[in-house]
């Protein structure tokens, strides 16, 4: 008795049956369709290039604003940290006083064993720093005459705490010969304050940004969803997975996310660039040693984790939904 030969398909044939991988395949075939998704999802975007540019621009925008933003309230808390260990208290006294009432009046302030540090600026010493914190230079003694200022006490307290180094400022003003008194506790609590309102306006900003993201991608893969609704149909008529049918849609949601985090990269570091030189000046002007941070390896990786984690998320979202409203008109 012979055996029967199998049946052989047709070429035609086998090139119109679907290649739909099946749950029980192997790690290798997983691979593989991943790979080919992942390509697949790369000349897709390069075809429709235009959109997909304007979809990314979108997303680098809207990446790049808080992220900047967040760069400005980092720098702002290295400069607060950087005077939390420290206070001064400016005690100007009258112009009729002299140097050496001036000096008297520190060996005063030490013998009352508050000061960390006391230093005397008599007239021409004030003259010269306010030349320098003002930037006039040269100038400031034709502009305001020979002896505008009075001599300064600089005390440098041994407590830092806030309200104690008012006090002490309190104490300073009821000295004889005292004109007026200036501490830096208070600049530095409004800096905080500011500190506090930006972190938490940075956060508000990062939440509607990422979710105009999310929508922005969700749109857009449920328009190329839209497209391939026929594509979609046949697939799932002959079994394909969900999850067959979605993956190349989430690659394409997580190229539109590394794409925004790159650019946004570019746009905070040229952001950085047209404000870093009015910043410098600015703190040389008071001498509070402002740097401003400039964006480095691990800022650009956030960035582009914070893009890719955007991407896949509004492509999951979008896809979900038009699959199911897709399965009801099968």
């Amino acid at each position: 008795m012979s055996r029967r030969r199998p049946l052989r398909r047709s070429a035609p044939a086998r090139a119109a049956a679907p290649t739909v991988p099946h749950r029980r395949l192997g790690p290798l075939a997983w691979l593989t369709h991943h790979a080919r998704a992942g390509l697949a999802s790369l000349g897709h975007l390069w075809r429709a290039r235009g959109a997909s540019l304007a979809t990314v621009a979108v997303l680098a925008v809207a990446i790049a604003f808080p992220s900047s933003l967040a760069l400005f309230v980092h720098d702002g808390g290295e400069l607060a940290a950087r005077f939390r260990g420290q206070a001064r208290i400016d005690v100007y006294l009258h112009t009729s006083l002299s140097g050496a009432r001036a000096r008297a009046l520190a060996r005063r302030i030490v013998a009352q064993g508050t000061a960390r540090r006391v230093r005397v600026l008599d007239r021409r010493e004030s003259l010269a720093e306010f030349a320098r914190w003002s930037g006039l230079g040269a100038h400031a003694r034709d502009f305001f005459g020979p002896h505008p200022l009075p001599a300064v006490v600089v005390v440098t307290p041994r407590t830092t705490r806030p309200e104690a180094v008012r006090r002490l400022a309190r104490t300073y003003a009821r000295l004889p010969g005292v004109g007026q008194v200036h501490t830096d506790a208070r600049w530095l609590a409004h800096l905080r304050l500011f500190l506090t309102l930006g972190k938490r306006v940075v956060l508000t900003l990062a939440v509607l940004f990422a979710l105009a993201a999310l929508l922005v991608v969700g749109n857009t893969i449920r328009l190329d969803v839209e497209n391939a609704r026929d594509e979609i149909q046949v697939l799932k008529t002959v079994g394909a997975t969900d999850a067959f049918v979605r993956r190349p849609f989430l690659y394409r949601g997580v190229y539109y996310g590394l794409a925004g985090g790159l650019g946004a990269s570019i746009l905070v570091f040229l952001i950085n660039l047209v404000v870093a030189t009015p910043l410098a000046r600015l703190g040389t002007l008071y001498d509070t040693g402002f740097r401003l941070y400039w964006p480095g390896l691990r800022f650009v990786l956030a960035l582009l984790l914070a893009g890719g984690a955007l991407g896949w998320l509004g492509a999951a979202r979008a896809v979900r939904g038009e699959l199911r409203r897709l399965e009801a008109l099968i």
